[in-house]
């Protein structure tokens, strides 16, 4: 036993010893650390199965003890992870770490760097997005694309999320707004629907200026057609209309009628007209009616400013908003009809219509209106019960016509000022003095013509005008005559400066040949030439001034004009003085009463011995003349016209000498009360003709135009007279 124990404490000891080795190995065995990583071979061996050689199993620049310390699989590479560590952004690597397997492909580094090119608020927004796309570790081509644009609208999904889209639903109308737009304009599309309307708009605004695009006008318009989160095609046009290709609206048709007249005074009348758009319907029209006025009167003429509304009446301009015929605006086509009342008259007028369609553009006509009448056409109702009262009339052309009458001390100014005619702009001192005519009761004007050329052209001009442009004239209201100025015509007047023509002169009869031919063809046919039983009106001025052989000159001149023109003349005689009888002649035979044959009618003028100026006796004077004469024109079948003037005097007229104007010869008074008894006593010897009188022969004041001194009181004292003798 005691030998045992020995051996049993030599085996215990051999045992403890081996034991120890073992335990010592085992220990040297667990913590070699063959690679230095700090993870033993064991551990590398039996529990992550990593190389226990290597420092990085996987080659990813990681070592091993790295990636089990920070959660990452050591055996497979973490490029993802090196790739976040490289830009010092691992705080990111766990939205991205399932995308950490295999190699960092272009898909998965285009992924990660769009993200982190993001803001902070931004990749707040997309994480979602970014986890979805790399939950099964791979990011495909559709997946890069589903990142920037999911919704395949060219609109990244950071922008959407900025704007307020969902990058899930496609936004076309959005993106094509921010891209041409920018942000500010892409928000207000973004619930707009998508169409062509809506892609149209948005191509309007771009085509704009920055500055016109954002103008409060642009966006005023821009919110009120997407307020209902549709764009239609009339508010693109509408839009198109209003701010890039506009277009403005037409008015067509601007006319008037007139609707009630009396005696040629047009006191209503009807305006119509058409406002037509291409592009968007009318929205609003009006129309005005502008009394024109002529205030360059005052300074062209002379004319006295504290006149000029005894002259033209005030009257003021009318607006009238309008209501389409149909009763609404609608439409691109619209019809307005305007009743205008209570026209005063005496001017022309503007009818100015303006119209305004949807987007705002305004278009204006003008149309003028010739003169309206101020007064009813007393002279036409004369003249519709036979009465012919004529007037001589000779519009003044020059200025130098007026010098000396001023020069002279001529004591009266007309209302009109010294009008000169010599341009269709003064034609309107002609409508005026023709309507003041006409309401007084003359009907025909005699108008003195001196012939077509030197002096004579431009009166001639002015008579061509006024009888294609006047209305009194185109209607036929008053009627006009020809006072053949004899002095300007005849050569033994021109050239000789004799008061008498000798009608033995062959150049004489040549020159009134080639005035009549002239006349024919310019005048004579015209509809409101004054014709006596369809024989043109001819007043030879100054006729009682012809000798020689005046029957044969007429009798080849009356001859002329029947075979080359089939006219036969309605001559009038100015023979009658009331000094004279019917055995007087010029200066040579035949006397009154042997040329009457050559005659249609007499005239009588005023003329008269100074010794019944001198008793003061005129007017017995003139009263016995006009018998006189009246019974001789029944005796041999004459019309006989008495000729009444206000009054006459030559001490203002240049063209007479000194002595002359000095003595006065043939004077008598001018006076309201004998004016009215001089057209008194004409009327019982007239019979188709009433009378016939001086217009504006200011120079022998004889004048019967309104003037500063006297106003209207003679035309008045006229139609009184006879409107009691013809009308009641």
């Amino acid at each position: 036993m005691s030998r045992a124990l020995p051996i049993l404490a030599s085996l215990i000891l051999i045992t403890g010893a081996a034991t120890g080795a073992y335990l010592a190995w085992d220990w040297w065995q667990k913590n070699k650390d063959s690679d230095n990583d700090g993870i033993s071979d064991h551990l590398e061996m039996s529990k992550y199965h990593t190389d226990p050689s290597k420092v990085d199993t996987d080659d990813d620049t990681l070592n091993d003890k790295f990636e089990i310390d920070n959660n990452l699989n050591p055996l497979i590479p973490n490029p993802v992870y090196v790739y976040l560590k490289g830009k010092n952004l691992l705080g990111h690597y766990e939205l991205f770490r399932d995308l950490d397997t295999g190699n960092l492909t272009e898909n998965k580094k285009s992924v990660i760097d769009y993200f982190l090119s993001l803001t902070e608020e931004l990749k707040g927004k997309m994480a979602n997005v970014i986890k979805e796309v790399a939950s099964d570790s791979s990011i495909t081509n559709e997946e890069v694309v589903r990142v920037k644009d999911p919704d395949v609208d060219e609109l990244e999904t950071p922008i959407e999320l900025d704007i307020g889209t969902d990058p899930f639903y496609p936004d076309h109308l959005v993106f094509h707004a921010y891209k041409n737009l920018g942000k500010d304009f892409a928000v207000k599309f973004k619930d707009v629907e998508y169409n062509g309307s809506s892609i149209g708009l948005v191509n309007l605004l771009a085509s704009l200026t920055p500055e016109k695009r954002n103008s409060t006008e642009v966006n005023s318009l821009l919110n009120s057609i997407i307020l209902d989160k549709a764009v239609s095609e009339q508010e693109r046009i509408l839009f198109d209309d209003s701010f890039v290709s506009v277009t403005f609206p037409k008015i067509k048709n601007l006319a008037w009628t007139p609707a009630r007249v009396v005696w040629d005074e047009i006191y209503d009348i009807n305006a119509t007209f058409e406002a037509e758009d291409d592009k968007t319907p009318i929205a609003y029209a009006e129309l005005r009616l502008v009394p024109k006025q002529y205030y360059w009167m005052i300074e062209k003429y002379g004319m006295n400013r504290d006149n000029y509304t005894l002259v033209f009446p005030n009257e003021s301009e009318r607006v009238f908003v309008l209501k389409p015929k149909d009763g609404a605006f609608d439409e691109l086509k619209e019809e307005f009809e305007v009743p205008i009342e209570n026209m005063t008259g005496g001017r022309e007028y503007d009818i100015v219509a303006l119209s305004k369609d949807q987007a705002g553009n305004i278009v204006t006509k003008n149309l003028t209106i010739p003169y309206i009448r101020q007064f009813e056409n007393l002279g036409k109702q004369l003249y519709e019960k036979g009465i012919k009262v004529g007037v001589e009339y000779a519009p003044i052309t020059k200025q130098h016509e007026w010098n000396g009458y001023i020069e002279l001390g001529g004591p009266y100014k007309p209302l009109l000022g010294y009008s000169i005619v010599n341009s269709k702009e003064d034609f309107i001192v002609l409508e005026k003095e023709f309507d003041w005519m006409s309401k007084s009761g003359i009907n025909f004007i005699l108008y003195v013509w001196p012939g077509k050329e030197s002096e004579g052209e431009i009166r001639d001009g002015i008579l061509k005008e006024a009888l294609s442009t006047l209305e009194i004239f185109k209607t036929g209201g008053t009627k006009f005559g020809i006072l053949y100025e004899s002095h300007w015509r005849f050569e033994d007047m021109i050239r000789y400066n004799q008061e008498g023509f000798n009608m033995s002169n062959p150049q004489n009869v040549r020159i009134l040949k080639e005035d009549l031919s002239y006349l024919t063809e310019d005048y004579f046919n015209h509809r409101a030439y004054l014709k006596i039983d369809g024989k043109p009106f001819f007043y030879i001025y100054m006729n009682k001034g012809m000798y020689g052989d005046v029957v044969g000159s007429l009798e080849e001149v009356y001859e002329f004009m029947k075979e080359n023109y089939g006219i036969q003349l309605y001559m009038v005689s100015d023979h009658a003085l009331p000094e004279v009888d019917e055995n007087w002649y010029y200066r040579d035979p035949p006397s009154v009463k042997d040329l009457v044959r050559l005659f249609d009618a007499m005239v009588t003028g005023m003329h008269h011995s100074p010794d019944y100026q001198q008793w003061g006796l005129f007017e017995d004077y003139l009263e016995m003349g006009f018998k006189y004469w009246h019974d001789f024109s029944l005796r041999n079948k004459l019309d006989y016209i008495p000729f009444v003037n206000p009054g006459a005097s030559v001490k203002y007229c240049p063209w007479q000498p000194p002595e002359a104007r000095e003595f006065d010869p043939g004077a008598y008074p001018r006076s309201l009360e004998l004016w009215k008894k001089r057209i008194e006593m004409g009327i019982p010897y007239s019979n188709t003709f009433g009378i016939i009188v001086s217009w504006n022969n200011f120079w022998e004041n004889s004048h019967l135009e309104p003037t500063v001194q006297e106003g209207f009181n003679y035309l008045k004292a006229m139609k009184e007279v006879l409107t009691k003798y013809y009308l009641k």
